[in-house]
């Protein structure tokens, strides 16, 4: 989607409470991997998450991860990248669960987000569940998922008893492989 210019403007008081008075009907606040994660996206995620906490008999907002992992992999250098002979070497990005901290952390309490991702069991209810319940229907025990991520892909599969086939090509590496 397109990225909301308002929130490429600097951090200042009248900015957040703008943008909270502007979406006054959020009920829960949902990390994705964002691309173009600014202070001002985290600062009003964080108010919204306090200022919710911070009013009697109200309900307040819950923070939703899309995921738990801290870091990512946008791809390998090129066999000639220079300055310091780095050819072949992983690119890191910052994960979805290192994006959802960032908020949590901003509230300053003790806030815990609900994990929908790989490896949750919220996913794999959701997966196990029957497509009359508003599941998926998937057979767990028959299943094969292909990952590329140990902590999150391999571990989906081993904690809903699916088969798993680890490929190469993105955040594992062999030598990833060579130290368990």
């Amino acid at each position: 989607g397109q990225a909301y210019k308002e929130y490429f403007a600097p951090v200042t008081k009248e900015n957040v409470t703008r943008l909270v008075q502007q979406s006054k009907d959020v009920d829960a606040i949902v990390v994705g991997w964002d691309q173009q994660l600014t202070a001002l996206k985290v600062a009003v995620a964080a108010a919204f998450l306090k200022w919710s906490r911070a009013t009697e008999g109200q309900n307040f907002m819950q923070i939703v991860q899309c995921s738990s992992d801290h870091a990512g992999v946008l791809g390998v250098t090129s066999e000639d990248f220079l300055p310091r002979n780095w050819a072949n070497q992983s690119i890191p990005a910052v994960g979805n669960g290192t994006m959802c901290q960032m908020v949590c952390a901003s509230v300053g309490e003790d806030i815990q987000a609900i994990d929908v991702g790989k490896p949750s069991e919220v996913l794999i209810e959701a997966l196990r569940r029957p497509v009359e319940e508003e599941g998926y229907g998937v057979e767990l025990d028959k299943a094969v998922i292909v990952g590329d991520t140990l902590n999150t892909d391999i571990e989906l599969a081993v904690r809903s008893g699916m088969r798993s086939l680890l490929v190469l090509s993105g955040v594992t590496s062999r030598s990833d492989l060579e130290k368990l």
